[in-house]
């Protein structure tokens, strides 16, 4: 059995095809992301993404995923949910040869202690029992890239996605892009994202033009990607802009550079999905998206003396609250305001 903390995904050939480029090994979907309507998720698969290249992938175990997240008197046991629901899962007969087959758990971290009370609880005692527990059970608690490099000779079937599904609406991608199903009135989803998308592409025009014009030879997404040490406080932006431009670029330039791969951060993170998730942008979801979108547009703004704020707050105007009736323009400058952020000046 493996365990992992996720939260929904979505996927085409793209993607997974973005993620092998990037050396990533694996992935999990849901098994109604599969072509094949009844895959048998107790083992992985490999999916071909072209140009000779492939993903394992593993499908999550749909009806234990399920009750770990759902069902609070399935939960009130770990050592019953063990052995009347993980052992029944993994009892079918396995011949000799046959790889060790997966249980593969996927449930979102905030459902522990957040959405669920206690039930951070039974997923400790579930993946760390104790000795007398763990010598009772018939199956393993790893990782699951312990459990694909436990066998390296394992036989992965092939398997074809069902393109551009999700985990968590079955209408494919729409929760996140234009009007779900799911959703009584979700026509601020298409503007939302389309303001966000004209933005991120403003910024992404700066960004080149700005590196461009400073002679900085290499690619500036590699240098974006590279940031992340930044981010998780590996290295000081002093230490990253020496070791990235040297000489090349003197030490005023480095600031503008490293303000506008900062805004390049937030840019990525105006775009998290629960922005859309939900109903309403009136919700501290889509609040989240909308001041990571003013971090990132305000270091442009100020960094390069450009005014993509005041175009980005004209194509907020587009879309309104279902419930409140409050223009997207008015829920960002809301958002701001309860954070203490100064409202906008467009001129």
């Amino acid at each position: 059995m493996t365990e992992e903390p996720l939260d929904r995904s979505a996927v085409d050939l793209p993607t997974l095809r973005a993620l092998a480029d990037e050396g990533i090994a694996f992935t999990i979907l849901a098994p109604w992301q599969a072509a094949e309507s009844s895959i048998d998720t107790s083992q992985p698969y490999r999916v071909d993404v072209g140009d000779g290249k492939s993903i394992v992938v593993v499908f999550y175990d749909s009806g234990l995923s399920a009750a770990v997240s759902f069902e609070p008197e399935a939960t009130s046991d770990a050592n019953r949910f063990a052995r009347d629901r993980v052992t029944a899962r993994l009892s079918g007969p396995v011949r000799p040869g046959d790889d060790s087959p997966l249980a593969l758990i996927a449930t979102d971290g905030e459902l522990y202690g957040h959405h669920q009370q206690f039930r951070d609880l039974f997923l400790e005692h579930l993946v760390s029992p104790t000795a007398a527990d763990a010598a009772e059970r018939a199956f393993d608690v790893v990782g699951l890239a312990a459990a694909l490099e436990a066998e390296p000779a394992r036989r992965f079937a092939r398997a074809r996605i069902s393109e551009r599904t999700s985990w968590s609406c079955h209408h494919g991608v729409l929760r996140w892009a234009a009007e779900c199903a799911d959703a009584l009135d979700g026509r601020w989803k298409g503007p939302l994202r389309a303001a966000l998308e004209r933005l991120a592409a403003g910024i992404d025009a700066v960004t080149e033009t700005t590196f461009r014009s400073h002679g900085v030879e290499i690619d500036a997404w590699a240098i974006r990607d590279a940031y992340v040490d930044v981010v998780f406080g590996h290295v000081t932006p002093a230490v990253f802009a020496e070791d990235t431009f040297g000489s090349a670029v003197d030490v005023a330039a480095r600031g503008m550079l490293l303000a506008l791969l900062e805004a390049q951060r937030w840019r990525l993170a105006m775009f998290a999905s629960d922005g859309w998730y939900w109903d309403d942008p009136i919700r501290p979801e889509t609040k989240h998206v909308l001041r990571a979108a003013a971090r990132a547009v305000r270091i442009v703004d100020e960094a390069a003396r450009t005014r993509l704020e005041r175009r980005f707050i004209a194509d907020l105007a587009l879309f309104r609250s279902p419930s409140r009736r409050l223009d997207g323009a008015a829920l960002y400058r809301m958002a701001l305001a309860e954070i203490g952020q100064p409202a906008p000046h467009v001129t």
